[in-house]
């Protein structure tokens, strides 16, 4: 089971007070729309929050009591992910209700998941007034969250391999620990806001150089085999031709089985030498470039396995170019090649991508193509996108357009 299996979800006393809240999400896009307020940022949060603290990577969310319920499709039977999210004052901790109690009432998958939650949370209520405090004045400094999660027809070991991806204010979170927070380069001069897009940009530039200069290497490496079996090539045609000549030594079985042999090793290793041209990093540079042709501008990658832009200058005699380099880059081409970089990134994972407005600073033409483009890189993964932008609203299959302002 995985998170990119999501196909509906059910939130309590988030969109609206004290309701449920259903969205369906059974295609591999969902675009959320709506008016500004209406809960888009907020069900991309809540899901990244919930899967978070489900992998124990717990962000913090500025919402008290609550609850969701978020259902996926299996293979033999769909399964079910239940969390009850509750604040509780400090003092709880020295006095912690019964939650064996609570566990066998939100277990109980016969009643809404609104019952389950108000029934649990009449139990805080009560214990807090026995203790004479008031969870409805409780000073966040001076509390604690209380998580409950019930799965049906799983277990927890069934979304080891699952990840969710938030890209929301300039800033990336992975549902997944990371031990390569982006908070290691707050030192560098170039990150002067806490929330840069330059730091999520910087990260993923780094990963694509380590993939770049791999192979850059592997692919010297072929052409220094390529040469050196070429060598050999001729050596073994002169050496047959000798062997047909008249009146030269009868060639023996293992000397003709040598000369097939390396013709096959020499095919077999130049086969696989032109599918260099079809690697991933090749694919991502033509997808990428595709962008900013009508702009006379391409990118490429230095020695050092970065990406530059670079820009044709025609004045006077000659051809001259100006090389660009990422921290230089526009917001709107700093945004884009963040997106990219990250599906690029995650091409082979099962993932689920949250993504809030990630058109902002796009002019419209590449607002039109970012979804067919993002889902062309991380074909396996499941996208969840909040936009205002008409353009962005494309003829895809497997897409779904939901209103809030309706729901």
């Amino acid at each position: 089971m995985l998170f990119k299996d999501l196909y509906e979800a059910k939130l309590y006393n988030l969109i609206e007070p004290n309701e449920e809240t259903i969205i369906d999400l059974d295609q591999q896009v969902t675009l959320l729309t709506g008016y500004n307020g209406s809960g888009k940022s907020t069900v991309l949060n809540t899901l990244h929050y919930v899967f978070s603290s489900f992998l124990d990577n717990e962000y913090l969310i500025p919402r008290r009591d609550w609850c969701t319920s978020f259902k996926f499709k299996g293979k033999d039977e769909d399964s079910q992910m239940d969390h009850f999210h509750f604040i509780c004052p400090e003092e709880f901790k020295n006095d912690i209700p019964d939650t064996h109690h609570k566990e066998e009432i939100l277990c109980d998958i016969h009643s809404s998941i609104k019952d389950r939650f108000e029934d649990v949370k009449y139990c805080f209520d009560e214990h807090a007034i026995n203790m004479k405090l008031s969870r409805n004045k409780i000073n966040k400094r001076d509390s604690f969250f209380q998580s409950f999660f019930i799965l049906y027809n799983s277990e927890f070991t069934d979304f080891d391999s699952s990840n969710a991806i938030l890209f929301s204010d300039e800033i990336i979170l992975h549902a997944k620990k990371n031990n390569k927070d982006l908070d290691e380069n707050d030192s560098l001069d170039i990150f002067s806001a806490k929330k840069n897009i330059d730091k999520s940009l910087y990260k993923l530039l780094l990963e694509f150089s380590v993939d770049a200069k791999v192979e850059k290497n592997l692919t010297s490496i072929y052409d220094d085999l390529i040469k050196s079996l070429n060598e050999t090539k001729k050596k073994l045609d002169s050496f047959k031709i000798d062997l047909k000549t008249e009146n030269k030594i009868e060639a023996s079985d293992d000397q003709l089985e040598k000369i097939i042999q390396w013709n096959d090793i020499s095919h077999n290793i130049k086969s696989n030498n032109s599918k260099l041209y079809d690697r991933p990093i090749n694919n991502f540079m033509s997808i990428l470039n595709s962008f900013f042709k009508e702009t006379k501008r391409e990118f490429f990658i230095d020695d050092n396995g970065f990406l530059v832009l670079r820009k044709k200058i025609n004045r006077g005699f000659g051809n001259k170019s100006l090389d660009i380099r990422w921290y230089d880059l526009s917001k709107g081409e700093k945004n884009l090649l963040t997106l990219l970089l990250l599906a690029f990134s995650n091409k082979d994972k099962d993932t689920i991508f949250l993504l809030d407005e990630p058109d902002l600073s796009m002019h419209i033409g590449w607002q039109k193509k970012l979804i067919k483009t993002l889902i062309n890189l991380a074909p396996n993964s499941k996208f969840i996108i909040a936009t205002h932008s008409p353009a962005m609203i494309t003829n895809i299959p497997n897409q779904k357009i939901l209103n809030l302002n309706k729901i």
